[in-house]
């Protein structure tokens, strides 16, 4: 049990870093090369800039015309009275003329 414990640095000890947990570079190198992708970065930022404008522009246009809970409510009530009056103007037209010759 004991050849897993490993011993905590002390804070003055200049091997902090084990020898097989190495810094690896994830770079491209130095000096041209960090040029030619930082303006290959710039160059692909203004793109994704044109294509998020695209985005937000279709977005407003989204929200300006989405039907929302309260309209669809307004439009819903006017519907049912609608649809309440035309059942009630057939009832009036067609079952009351009925009603009323009906023998007594």
């Amino acid at each position: 049990m004991s050849e897993n414990i490993v011993q905590f640095p002390s804070a003055g000890d200049k091997n902090l870093i084990a020898a097989d947990t190495e810094r690896k570079e994830t770079g491209g190198g130095g000096g041209d090369d960090m040029n030619t992708r930082i303006t290959n970065l710039e160059r692909d930022m203004t793109e994704v800039k044109v294509s998020l404008g695209k985005i937000e522009t279709r977005l407003g246009y989204i929200e300006t015309n989405m039907l929302t809970k309260g309209y669809a409510a307004i439009l819903a009530l006017v519907v049912g009275l609608g649809v309440f009056g035309g059942g009630w103007w057939i009832v009036q037209q067609y079952l009351a003329p009925l009603v009323a010759h009906i023998p007594k």
